[in-house]
């Protein structure tokens, strides 16, 4: 009969209940364990939802973010892509930021709302190195007053800019009596004139606009020009452009620096003729050339004896007169890098009264040395500090591209017999160097950055108190528009930025 049972019975009969009684009590314990299975399922069933709804959510943030990665305004070589505070027509639209520059009325800021193209160049030539980074778009300047919206002032479609690294480039600013000056410059060098753009921003109204280059023959233009290796500078309030062998530069005598004056009223930079003064010649007519410089309020004239010699010359004002240098005889002049002093600089000192600056109404201060070595000496800067003067220097060999090394010197008014040397540094190839004075307590400050092979800096800040004769390294400084903020004996002070 057992044959006939079937074989789950004589399993069950052995099971590890085979002898409790099937009653009301034990279908209670069945059936609780029974609901406490299907409550458990429901319980899981819940939180995998819930996981795979947060993993969706999650996978859809990693696929937008590598979206982001590949969109075009993204902004290349690291630098991140912005949202543009305040710029009215752009909206809050993510743009590059390409260049800025900053006054004390606002900020301006060239941007890119649709994305740049950005790529190296490959191959080394005059316009750049063949690891230097090519930006392509079309971009917007942007002006905004301090805690207000901006406004588009200008559109550049279809830019090139083409640099050394993907940082912000900044705009050069030159500080006229009654606006700032900033050109754009958006090749850093070129086979023989570097293209540029200017913009104005009013000190009294605090407005920003375009400027247009006005030429002597009529023409007009939104760009101009300088050579490479050279730099535009403000001279007797008005802007100085040197030139090359180009549109505008040539002369029977070579080519001549450009002159204008800023016409706001016009939003203008307007070209006057090469100021030449002064008849030396007598009855052959020749004129002689002479660079003038403004302090407190009079004007100084320094001749010199021909054009390769005007960026030779220097002055300074301080509380004891006038403190300059003419240029020295210059030898080698008709080859590149082979120009020299024969003779060396000379510093005199003049009464503050205006007129030509000339050594037979000058004491003289102080002759430095014709050579450092093998190298010859050129005078770079010239700046008063407290009772002093501070000077920089460079030594360079005929032929060579770059200083062997710059120095810094400071020299006392009073006795003026022996300079201090206070600082060797370099400020090319790759190194940077920045200075200040403060104007009450003639201090100076430097700050020195050399590469560190990391694509970084070594800085090295130092706090010359000319006065007391002491040298001290900066710790802790702040740098800005207006110069080096230090601090000395628990007060701050600000170094103004002189070079």
């Amino acid at each position: 009969m057992n044959r006939d049972k079937p074989s789950w019975y004589e399993r069950a009969r052995k099971g590890p209940f085979a002898s409790d009684p099937f009653d009301e009590r034990l279908r209670q314990a069945i059936k609780q364990k029974t609901a406490g299975k299907r409550d458990s399922g429901r319980r899981t069933s819940v939180a995998a939802t819930w996981l795979v709804g947060a993993a969706t959510v999650l996978l859809a943030v990693l696929i937008v973010a590598r979206l982001q990665d590949a969109m075009p305004f993204k902004g290349p070589g690291g630098s991140q892509p912005i949202v543009s505070p305040g710029i009215g027509d752009i909206g809050n639209h993510v743009a590059v930021l390409r260049a800025e520059g900053t006054s004390e009325a606002g900020k301006l800021q060239v941007v890119a709302p649709n994305g740049e193209k950005q790529e190296t160049l490959g191959a080394a030539s005059c316009v750049g190195q063949e690891t230097d980074f090519e930006f392509q778009g079309s971009y917007q300047v942007v002006y905004a007053k301090e805690g207000e919206n901006g406004t588009v002032i200008a559109e550049l479609p279809d830019l090139t800019f083409i640099q050394p690294s993907a940082d912000t480039v900044r705009m050069t600013k030159l500080s006229f009596a009654d606006a700032d000056v900033f050109l754009l410059v958006p090749q850093y060098a070129d086979c023989h004139g570097l293209s540029f753009y200017a913009y104005a921003v009013d000190k009294k109204n605090g407005e920003a606009f375009p400027l247009t280059f006005r030429m002597a023959d009529g023409t007009e233009s939104e760009t101009s020009y300088y050579p490479p290796g050279q730099q535009p500078a403000i001279r007797d309030g008005q802007l100085v452009l040197p030139s090359s062998e180009g549109p505008g530069g040539e002369t029977a005598e070579g080519p001549q620096d450009r002159i204008f004056d800023l016409n706001l009223a016009e939003k203008a930079l307007v070209q006057t003729p090469a100021a030449k003064a002064g008849d030396a010649g007598g009855d052959s007519g020749t004129q002689a050339l002479t660079r003038s410089f403004v302090f407190s309020g009079q004007t100084y004239t320094i001749s010199y004896p021909n054009q390769d010699a005007e960026y030779y010359i220097y002055a300074a004002e301080t509380d004891k007169g006038i403190v300059w240098a003419p240029a020295p005889p210059l030898g080698g002049v008709d080859q590149d890098l082979s120009i020299h002093p024969t003779e060396p600089y000379t510093l005199y000192l003049s009464e503050k009264k205006g007129g030509a600056l000339t050594a037979e109404n000058a004491v003289k201060l102080y002759t430095l040395p014709l050579k450092d070595g093998k190298s010859d000496v050129f005078l770079s800067g010239l700046y008063q500090a407290g009772d002093d003067i501070v000077y920089s220097t460079y030594s360079r060999q005929p032929g060579m591209n770059q200083p062997e090394r710059e120095q810094l010197w400071a020299l006392g008014l009073d006795a003026p017999t022996q300079a201090r040397h206070l600082l060797d540094f370099h400020s090319s190839g790759g190194f940077l160097f920045e200075m200040g004075i403060e104007p009450q307590e003639g201090d100076v400050v430097t700050i020195s950055k050399a590469p560190d092979g990391n694509d970084g800096y070594i800085t090295d800040a130092n706090l010359f108190r000319i006065k007391e004769g002491t040298k001290e390294k900066l710790t802790s400084y702040q740098e800005d528009e207006k110069g080096i903020r230090y601090e000395k004996n628990g007060k701050m002070y600000t170094a103004v930025s002189v070079q």
